[in-house]
C-alpha cells in the first residue's frame, strides 16, 4: 500500500498514474488563480495544485487527514441529482 512518504518519492508521471488507476476524486475549489484538486489514494489525500488559467500543476500535496474522515458534505462540489420519471 502507498502511504504519502512513498507517493511523494514518485515522480509526477507515476503520482498521476497511480491516481488515474486508484484515486478517488472528491472535489476542487479555487483561491485567487489556482484550482485545487482533492484526491483520495487509500487512506490519506493528494491536493493538485494548478494555475487556473494554463491548467499548469504547480505542486502536488499529500497528506493524512487529521480524523479519518473525507471533507464534509457542503465542501464537496457535487453533481446535481436528477429524477428518472417511471423509475
Amino acid at each position: 500500500m502507498v502511504v504519502p512518504l512513498k507517493f511523494n518519492t514518485l515522480s509526477k508521471a507515476d503520482q498521476a498514474e497511480l491516481l488515474q488507476l486508484e484515486g478517488i476524486y472528491l472535489n476542487s475549489r479555487y483561491e485567487a488563480d489556482l484550482v485545487i484538486d482533492r484526491y483520495r489514494l487509500n487512506n490519506f489525500y493528494v491536493d493538485i495544485i494548478c494555475n487556473r488559467t494554463t491548467g499548469e500543476a504547480l505542486a502536488i500535496q499529500s497528506f493524512y487527514p487529521k480524523q479519518q474522515q473525507q471533507p464534509p458534505i457542503y465542501q464537496m462540489h457535487l453533481p446535481r441529482l436528477s429524477i428518472r420519471q417511471g423509475a
